[in-house]
């Protein structure tokens, strides 16, 4: 009985956790996970799949990178899942759209420039 308590906690802990993470738009995902091991809270796959889903929403492209490269790695204790591929394709559709804008707002200042010249 007590090692289910210990267990729910840990679970309403970790899930708990993971609603920081989705709320978080300022800290990286390796301050958060430095956060996590303080808490004595052990990562699972969703708590990577979430850490670099919002490392891409927030802009933090080299941590959503590292993280993926993490858990490819053959020797890391985490395997990636179906949402880990979803997540990463999302992520890199979130960075190749925000650089997409940012070029075309430069275009779009120096047509404004071009015409204002004319």
């Amino acid at each position: 009985k007590k090692l289910e308590s210990q267990s729910e906690q840990i679970t309403e802990s970790l899930s708990s956790f993971h609603l920081k993470i989705k709320e978080n738009t300022t800290k990286s995902a390796f301050e958060l996970l430095s956060n996590m091991n303080e808490a004595k809270l052990v990562p699972i796959i969703e708590t990577y799949n979430l850490l670099i889903f919002n490392s891409y929403k927030n802009g933090f492209y080299s941590d959503a990178k590292k993280l993926s490269a993490q858990i490819f790695d053959n020797t890391f204790h985490l395997k990636p899942d179906c949402q880990t591929f979803n997540l990463i394709l999302k992520g890199t559709h979130i960075e190749l759209f925000s650089d997409f804008l940012l070029k075309n707002k430069n275009i779009k200042h120096f047509v404004d420039d071009e015409t204002k010249e004319s």
